[in-house]
């Protein structure tokens, strides 16, 4: 189990039955440093990858125990830098999603897979009204679709793993105020906090 314990710049991981194992990461803005840890996801080989929010703008990659193994922050055109990575998930062939707020700023955040190697795939499936309003955070099922948590839509995305839209929802009662998190349990259920 690996936790983001933001308020002292480190992530903190522990077995099965929560025994404390290790830690690693302090503050600042070099390799396995962070300024605001937002976002954390296992990938399917053990890697862990930590999204950094504030003025690092990043993901790390780190191998199970904390060696930090590589970043992702800018890509090139036609793809935004990172700018607060909020949501990360990895599917089952390594391919990492991260919904961040993108270099553009303004009201619209942006989703991008990148391959396992951190070659970006895509960018950007659309929200509501073709974009995202606040998407916070982001999930993989076992079937490898994908679930986007959009706080300022009030609602999940669902989308195939080739980004195609699936469906939406906004939650009983019309609306889902202050969604923060998604997760997908392996018989498929969604939980949305």
């Amino acid at each position: 189990v690996y936790v983001v314990d933001v308020g002292n710049s480190r992530v903190q991981y522990f077995d099965q039955y929560g025994a404390y194992l290790g830690q690693w990461g302090s503050a600042g803005g070099g390799h396995g440093q962070f300024t605001s840890a937002a976002a954390i996801a296992v990938g399917p080989d053990g890697s862990v990858f930590v999204g950094d929010t504030a003025s690092n703008g990043r993901v790390q990659k780190f191998n199970s125990t904390g060696t930090w193994v590589a970043q992702y922050t800018t890509f090139g055109s036609p793809f935004q830098a990172l700018s607060f990575p909020r949501g990360i998930a990895v599917d089952s062939a390594g391919h990492i999603f991260i919904t961040h707020r993108g270099a553009d700023s303004g009201d619209i955040d942006h989703m991008i897979e990148l391959a396992p190697n951190g070659t970006p795939v895509t960018e950007t499936y659309p929200g509501h009204g073709g974009r995202f309003r606040n998407g916070v955070a982001v999930a993989v099922g076992p079937d490898d679709s994908i679930y986007i948590g959009d706080s300022g839509n009030r609602r999940v995305y669902h989308y195939d793993n080739d980004g195609n839209y699936l469906a939406d929802w906004n939650g009983a009662g019309g609306a889902l105020f202050g969604l923060t998190a998604v997760a997908v349990d392996p018989g498929g259920a969604l939980y949305v906090s």
